[in-house]
C-alpha cells in the first residue's frame, strides 16, 4: 500500500503547521498523525479516530522541514529508528537525525526526547542528490571545532587557474609501481580516509598517492553534487581543496590538497586483473552518514572495464569510500548498488539490517582507479559548480513537486494550471548546459524526467522566446480593464446543485448532484474576463503556416469555418478567457480519433489531435510531418514512451505516445506566445474555474 505523506502548510515563506497528513493509495486519509515503526516493514499511524498499521513496502515522497526552518522536498520514508528517521530521495537514502529536523516532525515520529543529545553528534545524512533545504556543513562547524586552523579556501578563478596546472602535473608525473614498503596497516587505515559533507548529504573519500602526488579520491556524485562540501579525517582535519578535477567517463573526483603530518596516504593496486576472483577485500567508509570509519568485509565477486563488483555490505554514505584488497592497496571506489529485486531490502544481510535475510536482489559495484585515463579529467570550477547545482535543483523541485500534487485535482484544468504553473516560470532552464559532464548527465535526467511528465499527462511543453513571452505579457496587462470579480457561482447561480433531466425519458424524475465548478460552495469570489470576441484583433497576427488545415493564432470564428465538416463542437467556455472545443475525428487525418481546439482571448492556442498507439500510425504521422514542416528538432525514445517535435516560427509542434496510461499517440500544435498568454491568464484564475458548457 503506497503512502502520500504531505506538510499541512501555507503559502511559501509562512511557518510550516505542525500537523502531518497520510493519504494511502485507496483514497484514505488521515490527519495531524503520529508515526511509529510497527515491525521491520510497517508502520503505525496515530490518528484523530483511532490508529491503523499499514505496511511500508513502497511510498510516496513527501516534505520535511528542517531545523533552520528550510523544506527537503520528494523525500520517501523508509523507516523510523531511535534517534533519527530513514528517507530515501532520488534512490539515495538519508538518515536524518532529530536535531536535524524541526521540533514538529520530530513530535511526529517522535523523537522528540533524542533531539537535544543529538546536538552534540557532528554525524549527518547519506549522500544525495544536492538540496540546499539542509545545510550540514554548518551544524558541524558549530558542535564540533576543528582543533586545526584551516586556511582559507582559493578564489574560484585561482581554483580554475589551479586545476589546469594540477591536471598537466599529474599527466607529466610519471606512473609510480607500488613500493616494496607500505606503511597502511589494519590498525592505522581508518586515519586515512576522509568524510565529505555539505548541502544536505555525505559521502566519504580517501588520502590516495597518485602517481607520486598525494590526493583525495571519491565519487563526482559525492564531491560534484555537494554544495559547499568539506572535507574532514577521524583526527578532525579539515582539507583545503586547492583543485578539483571530475572524470567525464567515471563517477570520480580528483582533489589536490597538501598532506598533512603522519598521514599515511593508500596506494592503488597497479593492475586489478591480476586478482583472483572471490579473492578477499574490504570497504571502508562513513556508512549511512553517521560519523565513523566503518570497516566491511567481502570478496571479490566480478571484474569489468570500469567497474568490479563486491559483496561487501556498502550502503549509502560508503559512496567514495576506498575498496582495498588483501594487500590493503585500493582496487575501488565504493560507487552504486543495483537492485534486482524491487521488494529487496538494500540493507537485508548487512550489519545495517536483517543479517539472515538473502542478498540475491542487491549487487554492489566500485568504480576502478588502476585504468583511469587522466585525459578524461575536466576542471571543476566552484562558482560555475554552484550554478549548475542550482539549476538541477530548481528542476527537481519542479518535477518532485508535480508529481505529489497533479493527483489532487479534480479536473483537468486545474492539473493544467498547476502543471504550467509549475513549469512555465522556469523560462530557460531546459537550454542550460552545466560545466562538467557528470552534473550535465545529472541536469539531463531531470530533463527527461519533465518530458515523461509531460508525455503521460498529454500536456505540451512551453517553448515560448522572451520576445514572445513579453508580448504576452502585454496582451494580458491590457486584459485587466475587462476583467471582475464575483462573488456567485454563474454556474448553479448560488444553489450549490445543478439538476439534470434525461432527456430520453421525460417523466423521470430530476437528478440533482453538486456543482462541479463550485464544489458546492457558491458564494465565494470568481474570475471573470467580459472579453468581446475581436479583443486580439490589430493586436496579434495568426501564423501563416498552417496545421491540420488550422492556423495557429486564428479566430475562434475562422476556426469553426473552417472545420463545419466535423458538425458542431462540444464547447467549454472558462472564466470568459480560455475556451476548449472538442470535436470526433479530424478534417485531414483520417485516422485521428479527436481534435481538441484550445483558445485564448477568441484566440487559436493550440490543435490537439489523438491517434491509436500504433508504430505503423506513428511512422506514417512522422513521415507526413517532416515532409511538410522539415526534420524534427528532437526526437527522444525511450522504448515505453517517445517523444520527438519541431519548432517553427511562432509555434511548435509536439508529437509523443506512451505504452502506459491511455496507449494513444498525441500531437499538439501550440501558438507560442498564445500559450504564455494562457499560462498568465490561468495562473490568474486560480483554482475557481467557471466552466459553462455550451
Amino acid at each position: 500500500m503506497k503512502l502520500a505523506i504531505g506538510l499541512v502548510c501555507g503559502v511559501l515563506g509562512m511557518a510550516m503547521a505542525s500537523a502531518l497528513d497520510i493519504t494511502t493509495t485507496d483514497g484514505t486519509v488521515y490527519r495531524s498523525v503520529k508515526l511509529k515503526m510497527a515491525g521491520d516493514e510497517e508502520v503505525k499511524v496515530f490518528h484523530a479516530e483511532g490508529e491503523n498499521t499499514i505496511k511500508l513496502d513502497v511510498i510516496r515522497p513527501f516534505d520535511l522541514k528542517t531545523a533552520d526552518g528550510r523544506v527537503i522536498q520528494g523525500v520517501l520514508l523508509n523507516g523510523i529508528r531511535k534517534n533519527s528517521i530513514v528517507v530515501e530521495q532520488d534512490g539515495a537514502v538519508r538518515n536524518l537525525r532529530a536535531d536535524q529536523l524541526s521540533s514538529e516532525i520530530c513530535g511526529v515520529f517522535g523523537l522528540g526526547s533524542v533531539r537535544q543529545e543529538n546536538k552534540k553528534n557532528p554525524a549527518t545524512a547519506t549522500q544525495t542528490i544536492p538540496d540546499k533545504s539542509l545545510n550540514l556543513a554548518k551544524n558541524i562547524s558549530e558542535s564540533t571545532p576543528v582543533e586545526q586552523p584551516v586556511k582559507p579556501a582559493l578564489p574560484a578563478n585561482q581554483m580554475s587557474t589551479a586545476g589546469k596546472i594540477f591536471l598537466e602535473k599529474l599527466k607529466k608525473a610519471p606512473v609510480s609501481s607500488a613500493s616494496a614498503e607500505y606503511g597502511i596497516t589494519s590498525g592505522n587505515i581508518h586515519k586515512s580516509v576522509v568524510f565529505i559533507r555539505g548541502g544536505g548529504g555525505s559521502g566519504s573519500g580517501f588520502i590516495c598517492n597518485l602517481r607520486g602526488i598525494p590526493v583525495i579520491i571519491t565519487n563526482a556524485h559525492v564531491y560534484a553534487a555537494l554544495p559547499n562540501p568539506t572535507i574532514m579525517d577521524s583526527d578532525r582535519r579539515e582539507y583545503q581543496v586547492k583543485s578539483a578535477l571530475a572524470c567525464k567517463t567515471r563517477d570520480l573526483v580528483i582533489l589536490e590538497i597538501e598532506l598533512p603530518a603522519g598521514v599515511i596516504p593508500f596506494e592503488i593496486e597497479p593492475q586489478i586483473t591480476n586478482l583472483a576472483l572471490n579473492s578477499g577485500l574490504a570497504a571502508y567508509g562513513d556508512s549511512l552518514g553517521d560519523g565513523v570509519v566503518t570497516d566491511l568485509k567481502g570478496i571479490l565477486q566480478g571484474i569489468g572495464p570500469g567497474v568490479i563488483e563486491i559483496s561487501a555490505g556498502i550502503v549509502p554514505g560508503n559512496s567514495g569510500g576506498p575498496v582495498v584488497g588483501e594487500k590493503l592497496r585500493v582496487i575501488g571506489v565504493s560507487t552504486f548498488l543495483k537492485r534486482t529485486s524491487l521488494s529487496q531490502n538494500i540493507f537485508d544481510g548487512t550489519r545495517f539490517g536483517n543479517k539472515d535475510a538473502k542478498e540475491e536482489g542487491v549487487r554492489r559495484f566500485a568504480t576502478r582507479v588502476d585504468n583511469m585515463e587522466l585525459n578524461d579529467f575536466e576542471i571543476i570550477d566552484p562558482e560555475q559548480k554552484q550554478k549548475d547545482l542550482d539549476a538541477i535543483h530548481t528542476l527537481q523541485s519542479a518535477n518532485n513537486s508535480l508529481i505529489q500534487n497533479i493527483r489532487g485535482y479534480k479536473n483537468s484544468f486545474e492539473a493544467l494550471m498547476f502543471y504550467m504553473k509549475t513549469y512555465v516560470p522556469l523560462d530557460n532552464v531546459w537550454n542550460y548546459r552545466c560545466s562538467v559532464h557528470f552534473l550535465d548527465e545529472m541536469f539531463k535526467s531531470e530533463i527527461e524526467k519533465a518530458r515523461f511528465i509531460s508525455v503521460m499527462l498529454g500536456m505540451p511543453m512551453n517553448n515560448a522566446s522572451a520576445a514572445e513571452r513579453a508580448q504576452a505579457q502585454n496582451l494580458f496587462e491590457s486584459m485587466q480593464s475587462y476583467r471582475k470579480s464575483e462573488i456567485t457561482c454563474p454556474r448553479c447561480h448560488g444553489a450549490g446543485i445543478i439538476r439534470i433531466n434525461d432527456s430520453r425519458n421525460l417523466m423521470a424524475e430530476t437528478e440533482k448532484r453538486t456543482c462541479e465548478v463550485c464544489q458546492g460552495n457558491p458564494k465565494r469570489s470568481f474570475i471573470i474576463y467580459n472579453l468581446y470576441s475581436a479583443f486580439l484583433s490589430g493586436r496579434f497576427k495568426s501564423s501563416t503556416q498552417d496545421f491540420s488545415g488550422l492556423f495557429p493564432g486564428c479566430s475562434d470564428q475562422t476556426a469553426e469555418a473552417l472545420l463545419k465538416s466535423l458538425g458542431f463542437p462540444y464547447k467549454m467556455d472558462y472564466c470568459g478567457a480560455v475556451s476548449v472545443w472538442q470535436y470526433m475525428g479530424n478534417n485531414i487525418y483520417p485516422e485521428a480519433k479527436s481534435t481538441h481546439l484550445f483558445f485564448v482571448a477568441s484566440r487559436l492556442e493550440s490543435i490537439t489531435i489523438t491517434f491509436d498507439n500504433s508504430p505503423a500510425i506513428w511512422k506514417r504521422l512522422q513521415e507526413q510531418i517532416s515532409a511538410k514542416y522539415g526534420k524534427f528538432d528532437w526526437d527522444i525514445n525511450h522504448g515505453s514512451w517517445r517523444d520527438c517535435g519541431i519548432r517553427q516560427k511562432g509555434f511548435s509542434i509536439d508529437m509523443r505516445n506512451a505504452e502506459m496510461g491511455m496507449q494513444r499517440i498525441v500531437i499538439i500544435c501550440q501558438q507560442d506566445m498564445l500559450s504564455y498568454l494562457k499560462y498568465l491568464v490561468l495562473n490568474d484564475i486560480g483554482r475557481n474555474i467557471i466552466a459553462a458548457q455550451e
